[in-house]
């Protein structure tokens, strides 16, 4: 084995050459890489805005919710329990009752139209019954009346006719007395006279005595008769006439009253009839009730009780939109705010102007604001005529805020957030200054800038952690012209 030796400087030249040659080759191979870099570049033209003040500023909030209508009526079944007796049997109305016919959920209806027909027959039956109960206590009322003209006619004639006739006798019996008495007196001194000039007996004037005593005997006991007659019988017989006619007048009311209510018992009855054929109470959009977690109660042959809720019958010609509003906003609403519906489950709806009303919280707001802090659910009216808007439908809501003046504004793209607060790039001739700022109001396309920035500064847009960062430590990025905003 032959080991060659070469002196030092020709080891140190050849170490050399051979590292230039792998050094070399490995440029040429990554020579499409390089070429590569270089097209790109480490220049990047980006984008930047100008900060700068506007004279009005109105921001507008947009929020999903359903549509509503502010006129829904609640159709329920209004059959009431009711019961009537005749000769012999009864009838009673239960406030219940079976479905025979019934229009389609979802059908839109005007007002007046047939949306449900229920069994009738026991109420017709009922008022079957009824109807005669009302022909009686009609005969009733008649009889009742007729007694109470009978009573009248007994006071008057008792007045007009037996009164004075009972008077006239009475006087006249107590005259022809006094005539008798006096003509007995008369005699009594004929036969005393007679006596004593001898023609007459004793027993003659006796007997004249007696017969004397007897008519002044008469004529008291006829005297006390008649005003006895005056002070007791009189009064008597007409208080008792006066209370035959005060008995005739209080059947007469009863009956009346007894009359009336079977009336309306009647009438009753007849509406019940009537209620059997539900219809519409205005034009509408019916819906079938639903409780909740069960299905629909409504369809032909099904039963139906007193006070169920059978339909929901909306105006659509009275709709609104019932929005969800995020907790950090809600204050900013108020009444009378303008508020728009822009969209519907259907598409745009176009732009149906309305007012907002005072947010209030949703049925259960409580218990979400327990497990989502970051949403308060609140309802938001915009009241509009909303064409092609059914009760139920998802819609959008655009109400706009109070506008602001004189605000420092810049691009919504200019704002980012960095360690939980907002920021934004401000451009410097040294590079890119990171600032915290601070936002007010907000639109689709500026951020109202309250504190952090001024009026002139030019920000960057669309910027992220790692791009800035580069800027900074000392990458050559060129600022493009300062992007108009919005």
């Amino acid at each position: 084995m032959r080991f060659w030796w070469f002196p030092w400087p020709f080891r140190t030249k050849t170490a050399s050459l051979v590292t230039g040659l792998v050094v070399l080759v490995s440029l040429m191979a990554a020579a499409p890489f390089l070429a590569s870099f270089r097209q790109s570049g480490t220049k990047r033209v980006i984008e930047t805005a100008r900060v700068r003040r506007v004279s009005s500023l109105a921001t507008t909030i947009t929020a999903a919710g359903r549509a509503a209508s502010t006129n829904s009526t609640e159709i329920r079944c209004e059959l009431e329990r009711i019961s009537v007796g005749g000769a012999g049997s009864s009838q009673n109305g239960s406030g219940s009752s079976t479905i025979i016919s019934v229009i389609d959920d979802g059908t839109m209806v005007k007002k007046g139209d047939l949306l449900c027909e229920l069994d009738s027959s026991s109420y017709v039956e009922m008022v079957r019954q009824q109807e005669i109960a009302v022909q009686q206590a009609v005969a009733e009322k008649l009889q009742a009346e007729l007694n109470l003209s009978i009573a009248q006619i007994n006071l008057q004639s008792f007045k007009e006719g037996t009164l004075k006739q009972t008077e006239q006798q009475t006087l006249g019996q107590l005259a022809l007395t006094k005539s008798d008495l006096s003509r007995q007196i008369d005699r009594l001194a004929w036969a005393k006279r007679m006596r004593e000039k001898g023609y007459g007996s004793l027993a003659q004037v006796t007997g004249e005595e007696q017969t004397l005593r007897k008519l002044e005997l008469t004529l008291v006991q006829a005297e006390i008769g008649y005003e006895n007659y005056k002070r007791f019988t009189v009064p008597k017989e007409l208080r008792s006439l006066q209370s035959a006619i005060d008995a005739a007048s209080s059947t007469v009311s009863f009956q009346s009253t007894r009359l009336k209510l079977a009336q309306d018992r009647f009438a009753l009855l007849k509406l019940q009839v009537e209620r059997c054929r539900i219809r519409a109470p205005h034009d509408g959009f019916l819906i079938y009730f639903e409780e909740q977690r069960r299905p629909s109660q409504i369809w032909e042959g099904a039963p139906v009780r007193q006070r169920q809720q059978m339909f929901t019958l909306p105006d659509l010609e009275q709709m609104e939109v019932q929005a969800l509003l995020h907790e950090t906003v809600v204050d900013r609403i108020k009444i009378g705010m303008p508020a728009t519906a822009i969209r519907g489950a259907a598409g745009p709806l176009g732009r149906r102007p309305g007012d907002a009303h005072h947010p209030v919280p949703a049925p259960g707001s409580e218990r979400q604001c327990e497990e989502r802090r970051e949403v308060l659910p609140v309802q938001d009216q915009a009241r509009s005529a909303l064409e092609g808007l059914r009760p139920g439908m998802t819609a959008e809501v655009e109400i706009t805020t109070e506008a602001r003046s004189m605000v420092t504004v810049v691009p919504t793209g200019a704002v980012t957030t960095s360690d939980g607060k907002d920021v934004c790039y401000v451009v410097r001739p040294e590079g890119y200054e990171r600032r915290a700022v601070k936002i007010g109001q907000r639109t689709a396309n500026l951020f109202e800038v309250t504190a952090g920035l001024v009026e002139g500064d030019r920000v960057l847009l669309e910027p992220n952690e790692a791009f800035p960062a580069a800027v900074l430590a000392g990458r050559d990025f060129v600022p493009s012209t300062t992007t108009a905003m919005q």
